[in-house]
């Protein structure tokens, strides 16, 4: 894994968990499972934008 595909992976996990935190204390006033669950797709998200940085790194 180059250092370019971990920047983009650790990026997304950290924003989709601030995402998913805001969306969760606007909806449930609780901000703990928006954490988790926005870190979680925010890495699903940023595995495939990786997997194509990969590819350019040849």
């Amino acid at each position: 894994m180059s250092d370019n595909m971990r920047i983009i992976l650790m990026s997304s996990i950290v924003l989709g968990a601030i995402i998913g935190a805001l969306v969760a204390m606007i909806f449930a006033n609780d901000a703990t499972y928006g954490i988790v669950i926005g870190g979680i797709m925010g890495g699903l998200v940023g595995v495939p934008a990786s997997a194509e940085l990969d590819a350019l790194e040849i």
